[in-house]
């Protein structure tokens, strides 16, 4: 049963890579703000620990129905008006209360994504969770930012 998630994982970081490759990052700053591939190669940075999942992966975990729990750490009024498919809201929540969720969880996910409106915050909790879970836990690249502009399409 592990297995399956293995090679999901593995796929969904190989298929990440590429996309990453292909995709120059720009580094400049736009009007004043970075770009959102500044922002995402600084948290990149930041956790080299953490796997970045891009949002067009996300996508296509969603869409082959994998067995993951989709984590928005966003405030319940923006997880309200949005959200990625399939995601539970955990405003705020740090570790602790993500690591209980994922134990009661049937069937329990083979991985989790975590996600905020950058990328930045969840990124910190896909950290520190992923040394209390036994499953993969990925940060969504970009956030809600970046889905919202990117997945959609």
């Amino acid at each position: 049963m592990r297995l399956p998630a293995i090679i999901i994982v593995g796929v969904a970081f190989a298929f990440g890579l590429i996309l990453l490759a292909l995709r120059p990052l720009a580094y400049e700053k736009v009007g004043g703000m970075s770009s959102p591939d500044a922002r995402i190669a600084a948290v990149r940075e930041d956790y080299p620990e953490v796997c970045h999942v891009p949002p067009e992966v996300l996508r296509s975990l969603l869409e082959s129905k994998a067995e993951l729990l989709v984590i928005d750490l966003r405030s319940g009024d923006e997880f309200a008006t949005s959200h990625v498919p399939g995601a539970v809201s955990l405003p705020g929540a740090d570790a602790n209360p993500i690591h209980e969720r994922i134990e009661r969880q049937a069937p329990s996910p083979t991985m989790v994504v975590c996600y905020d409106k950058t990328g930045r915050g969840s990124a910190e909790v896909a950290s520190k969770l992923s040394g209390v879970v036994s499953v993969p836990v990925m940060n969504l690249a970009g956030g809600y930012d970046v889905w919202s502009r990117l997945a959609v399409r």
